[in-house]
């Protein structure tokens, strides 16, 4: 409540300058008079004393007449229009009279655009109506909304119920439920838009002598954004408490109520951000968590609120890593890293940790932050899947990556030490047919039986790996000699003398391959060392298979060699640089050709003469180059053999077949095609396949020459007697001839064991309803030991040499066709086979 003496205070401090000054002289002066009184009731003044009593009285009289002038400014108008502007700081002020009215208007220039106040002052409307006027003038698109005007009139119906003096009071607290029981208002006088169109906010009452609502107007001239504005009501009443009037201001408090959103939003976020959040004060003791802490951690704010945050921010792994925080953000600012704490209940978990320092204006630290996120999963993930780009999936054991990585290492060691290193590589060999020939299933269980068998053989700091598919590698560290890199290879070698029980009862018998490297004198790098490796056991399998081999220069220089040829030979498969030699095949009762044998040549333009298949066919083997390679073989047989027909040479054509040819998956389709195109009888085409091509998958090698059969294709064995299959499997094949390999037929007619193995031979083909041939015969006296074995075929530098086409023709005229030739009565694919096969 406010006393007079404080009323008469405001009033002096609202009026102008000069009257202050005027009664505050006055006030002085009678302070002086006090001090002379004595002296002038003594008559002791002298001139001078006279003259400052005259001067003290005049200003003594100045202040009263200053007072007189506050008494009736006060009594009559209270606060001036300037003043309460000044005084409440307004953007807009307005005087009304006690009946609502504006009498006077005055703006700060902060409103865009000058105020025409004359308008107001003609019409001399209701002030909530002149306060919409002036803000509509002031730029803003709408002015106060119904709602507005009636919490306004709320705010001027408590000013008049009020019966103090003229200074400021606190009239109410305007909000949202109060307003609307207190006016009883309908909700259809509420605004249709809404919020879209102004807002009101909760008020609470301030320090002071004021009540305050804010109102939302839209402003299109900024874009469409709301602003905002705070709205009070004064009493204006003499100093009886007769109600004068009031004074109404309006404050733009846009930014105020922007950096109000702006903590709020920020509390909102700190409140529901995923990831944990600790506030502690300068001395690291917590004074603000959010929920996410309290979820990770198991932690409720009660329990952590003033606890030292270390307790929180521990590694079970790392006991100091406190230390290391509070030095990094001394020296750096912050500190990130990972952390393995435990929550409440005891269990370990994995965070991502932020600390930041914030900071004064004088850079002291105030509090420091803490934001972190739990890992765990994450971290879970990463591991599993290091751990297998480091492994293989179905053995577990490194890979080759991890032997990479262990090498560098190793060689490190080595350069600094007198003890070397070896890599042996290890391969099973014929895997591939073993895992035709068996399930996919027992195959694997294969590979897991080898990996456990080698892991037996390691020595204390040795190392096994899967490099892939069914090659192995084990490091032996601290050798002091090469022989026991081999001593350790053989030890392998004996572990595979038996055989290896699989699934379902099944046995199979292993061979492997080993190379070996020792370094660093020979490789001093990983990729040399793996490089070597590979090389060896290259050599070691060239060699015979079930070996094992060193590296040596002379073998690097090989594989340097077969990568050129590589290159040369698809450069010669893309130019058609191979061509044909035909090598005539005789028959035995009349000694003339019944047919011939395609063998192919290699016309390098880079070299002088031609190039024979032991320099090429190999390499062909090894890449699948082969497949191509026999298919334009075909092609070019088939044309020459269709061009001697239309001269009337009916010859047959024997055409060799590799194993990875003849299991490709459209080799049917590719010989269907190329008698179809090429017009060459099927019945004249003989297929030699080796006897190791019958074995592997028997039962899809049986199909393939099943159907070369029913397409009218001769099939043949060559190099019979060399391999390891059975015989029953010449039951089940539909072969037509057997070839006798020329090493039997070289130890005719001397050798008992020669003759015994080419007479046998040639007994079971009959029996089988086969014929024979027999290769490599040179001399007459083997000519006659075969005929008397009743062969029917021969072949042999004892007839002719390889020749070219047109060689190979001249020569046949000149001998004539065997009288055992039957020309085919039909020259094209049987029925049901070349139509269906080639699309026609």
């Amino acid at each position: 409540m406010n006393t007079p003496s404080s009323s008469f205070v405001l009033r002096l401090l609202s009026q102008p300058l000069w009257l202050g000054c005027a009664v505050a002289l006055s006030v002085l002066a009678g302070f002086m008079a006090l001090l002379l009184w004595p002296a002038l009731a003594a008559g002791q003044a002298t001139a001078w004393g006279l003259a400052a009593t005259a001067v003290l009285a005049t200003l003594m009289l100045a202040g009263g007449l200053a007072l007189l002038r506050l008494r009736n400014a006060g009594g009559q108008d209270g606060l001036s229009l300037d003043q309460a502007l000044s005084l409440l700081r307004f953007d807009l002020s307005l005087q009304l009279d006690s009946l609502g009215r504006v009498t006077a208007v005055q703006a700060h220039p902060r409103p865009p655009g000058p105020l025409d106040t004359s308008v107001l002052a003609e019409a001399h409307p209701l002030a909530l109506d002149a306060l919409a006027r002036v803000l509509r003038q002031a730029g803003l698109e709408r002015g106060l909304q119904p709602a507005s005007h009636v919490a306004l009139r709320v705010l001027m119906q408590q000013a008049a119920l009020e019966g103090q003096s003229h200074a400021p009071k606190l009239l109410m607290a305007v909000q949202h439920e109060a307003l609307d029981s207190a006016t009883q208002m309908p909700q259809q006088d509420m605004d249709s838009e809404g919020s879209s169109r102004f807002d009101r906010r909760r008020s609470t009452p301030l320090h002071g002598e004021f009540s305050h609502t804010e109102i939302a107007l839209g402003a299109p001239q900024i874009g469409g954004d709301k602003r905002w504005f705070e709205v009070k009501v004064l009493r204006r009443q003499d100093s009886q408490g007769r109600l004068l009037g009031f004074w109404m201001g309006c404050t733009d408090v846009t930014e105020r109520h922007a950096a109000e959103e702006s903590q709020r939003l920020i509390s909102l976020v700190f409140e529901r951000a995923g990831e944990g959040i600790v506030v502690t004060d300068a001395a690291r003791r917590v004074i603000q968590i959010n929920q996410a802490f309290s979820e990770v951690t198991g932690y409720t704010p009660d329990e952590v609120m003033g606890q030292h945050v270390s307790d929180y921010l521990t590694d079970i792994n790392q006991p100091h890593v406190l230390t290391q925080i509070w030095y990094a953000i001394d020296v750096h600012g912050r500190w990130r890293g990972e952390l393995v704490s435990r929550r409440k209940n005891g269990d370990v978990y994995t965070k991502l940790l932020s600390v930041v320092p914030l900071r004064d204006d004088d850079q002291r630290i105030i509090h420091y932050v803490g934001i972190f996120s739990e890992i765990s999963e994450l971290k879970q993930a990463k591991s599993e899947l290091v751990y297998q780009s480091y492994h293989d999936m179905l053995t577990g054991l490194p890979n080759r990556r991890k032997l990479r990585e262990v090498l560098v290492h190793g060689l490190a060691i080595r350069k600094s030490t007198q003890h070397l290193m070896a890599l042996l590589v290890i391969d099973i060999d014929d895997f591939k047919d073993i895992n035709d020939s068996h399930t996919h299933r027992q195959g694997d269980a294969l590979l897991a039986s080898t990996a456990h068998s080698l892991e037996c053989t390691l020595r204390d700091g040795d190392s096994l790996y899967r490099l892939g598919g069914d090659e192995f590698a084990i490091l032996l560290e601290r050798l002091d000699s090469a022989d026991d890199a081999a001593a350790v290879a053989h030890r392998i070698q004996r572990l595979f003398e038996h055989p290896v029980p699989l699934e379902d009862d099944v046995e199979v018998m292993v061979r492997i391959s080993i190379g070996i490297v020792v370094g660093p004198a020979q490789g001093d790098t990983p990729e040399e060392m793996m490089q070597h490796a590979d090389t060896a056991l290259h050599r070691a399998k060239s060699e015979g298979k079930n070996r094992l081999a060193f590296y040596s220069e002379n073998l690097t220089k090989a594989a340097k060699l077969r990568l050129a040829l590589d290159r040369s030979i698809r450069r010669a498969l893309e130019n058609r640089e191979f061509v044909l030699h035909y090598q005539p095949q005789m028959s035995l009762h009349d000694d003339r050709p019944t047919g011939v044998e395609a063998l192919v040549r290699w016309k390098d333009p880079t070299r002088a003469s031609l190039v024979y298949p032991d320099e090429f066919i190999g390499e062909a083997e090894r890449t699948g180059l082969v497949v191509a390679l026999g298919t334009q073989v075909l092609e070019m047989a088939c044309q020459q053999g269709r061009a001697w027909l239309d001269e009337g040479l009916p010859l047959h054509m024997a055409v060799n077949v590799s194993a990875r040819q003849l299991r490709s998956p459209n080799f049917i389709q590719v010989v269907a095609d190329t008698l179809e195109r090429t017009g060459f009888p099927a019945g004249l085409l003989e297929i030699e396949i080796t006897e190791s091509t019958l074995i592997g998958d028997t039962e899809k090698t049986l199909a393939v020459l099943m159907m070369l059969r029913d397409l009218g294709v001769s099939l043949a064995v060559d190099d019979f007697g060399t391999g390891y299959s059975s015989l029953s499997y010449l039951q089940r094949f539909p072969l037509t001839k057997l070839k006798i390999d020329r090493s039997f037929v070289n130890q005719l007619p001397d050798v008992g064991a020669g003759c015994a193995i080419s007479e046998a031979v040639v007994k079971l083909s009959h029996s089988l309803g086969m014929t024979v041939q027999a290769e490599g015969v040179e001399t007459v006296r083997q000519l006659e030991a075969l005929r008397a074995m009743q062969c029917e075929f021969y072949q042999g530098y004892y007839a002719s040499r390889p020749m070219p086409p047109d060689a190979l023709r001249a020569w046949v005229l000149e001998r004539g066709l065997s009288e055992t030739i039957k020309a085919p009565e039909e020259e094209i694919s049987p029925p049901g086979w070349g139509p269906a096969l080639t699309g026609a």
